[in-house]
């Protein structure tokens, strides 16, 4: 038995010598790509990574401009340890397909790994966006065409883009946009809605654990759909009027004097805003609604 136990204290001690000799430098992956591709005006970026902080700025500019870094340290004791990785591009009836390609291959105990990944593209102002992503986190500005978005865990910003089309869905997120109008579709899991000094024509937006704030101006024959489960609605109306109903469970429903009681009820209340027809719906089970004007 004794020689068993010095048998396996030799062992790890034998392992610990090879993990601070092969870790102390540990192993290092490093991927950098910096080129140029053509798109058409009126094309369609479609991009799918993984893990990713992603920067896309549009501008005056013609073609696509896509800068990419990727370093991966991994501490550990190793037999062998490989990862192929690269970003692969292609040109497709005017629009442009951007993806990852990974492998990673390793024998051994790992005992942390650190990335760094950054992707970095900008983009002619007209086109169109769909974005797909695991573990991303989105910057946007500028950008005017469609903007389609579909990420499990991550966050996005939307500065500026003034598209008619926003298709978003994220379940673990948070969604903070500017400057934008046309339609607004939102599905979020558990994550928060900022929208500022916007005019969308319709809305959609549901959020099982979350907040939603929106500013927006009406438009007469528009239809704006607001649900939360567990969340508070802050709505501000920039211009417009229309016709507002509120369902709700055990929150507290407010809103300025500019909007006329039609009905009060313990769960369901109704006002009228003068300015315009447009018809909204919001729906909260366990969170407060609040209405202002700007």
């Amino acid at each position: 038995m004794k020689i068993k136990i010095r048998l396996l204290l030799f062992s790890l001690f034998t392992i610990c010598l090879v993990y601070f000799s092969e870790a102390k430098n540990g192993k290092n992956h490093e991927y950098r790509l910096d080129k140029v591709f053509p798109i058409a005006a009126d094309g369609t970026l479609n991009l799918k990574t993984d893990d990713a902080d992603i920067r896309i700025i549009g501008s005056s500019r013609k073609d696509v401009h896509l800068r990419v870094f990727r370093s991966v340290t991994i501490k550990g004791v190793f037999s062998s340890d490989e990862e192929d990785f690269k970003i692969d591009v292609e040109e497709m009836g005017g629009d442009l397909i951007i993806r990852e390609l990974k492998r990673s291959r390793s024998r051994g105990l790992m005992i942390y790994s650190d990335i760094t990944y950054k992707i970095t593209i900008e983009v002619p102002n007209t086109v169109s966006l769909k974005l797909r992503g695991d573990d991303d986190d989105y910057d946007i500005r500028n950008v005017h065409g469609f903007v389609k978005i579909d990420v499990e865990d991550g966050d996005v910003i939307l500065d500026n883009c003034q598209g008619n089309k926003f298709d978003i869905n994220i379940e673990d997120g948070d969604v903070e946009m500017s400057d934008a109008k046309g339609s607004l579709w939102i599905s979020l899991d558990d994550g928060d809605l900022i929208a500022r000094n916007c005019q969308f024509k319709e809305v959609d937006i549901r959020a099982n654990d979350g907040d939603i704030k929106l500013e927006t101006s009406l438009v007469t024959d528009g239809g704006y759909n607001l649900k939360t489960d567990d969340g508070n609605i802050n709505l501000k109306i920039r211009g417009g009027g229309g016709e507002f109903e509120i369902r709700h469970d055990d929150g507290r429903v407010r809103a300025s004097s500019d909007f006329e009681m039609a009905y009060s009820g313990d769960t369901r209340h109704q006002f009228r805003l003068a300015g315009g027809k447009a018809k909204v719906f919001l729906r909260t089970n366990d969170g407060s609604v609040h209405l202002n004007t700007y």
